[in-house]
């Protein structure tokens, strides 16, 4: 359970993306690598975001994919 949001958490909603020329991680709302100034494409970010959807993430171990209700809420465990 989460007691309040940090930048670094991704458990909740994509926040990070990965640079294809240097490998480190950089937020998503950067458009220019802060380590090597390589540019984060469009590209990059939407492949970033499909796979936190299937369950990758960048700050920890895999997490399962968050089940929705229809209307896009996230479904409670029973």
């Amino acid at each position: 359970m989460c007691y309040g949001c940090t930048p670094t958490c991704d458990n909740c909603r994509p926040k990070m993306v990965r640079c294809d020329a240097c490998g480190r991680t950089n937020f998503l709302t950067r458009d220019q690598c802060f380590f090597c100034e390589a540019p984060i494409t469009q590209a990059m970010k939407d492949r970033a975001v499909e796979e936190w959807k299937a369950g990758v993430r960048l700050a920890g171990p895999p997490a399962r994919p968050i089940e929705r209700n229809p209307d896009g809420t996230p479904r409670r465990p029973a």
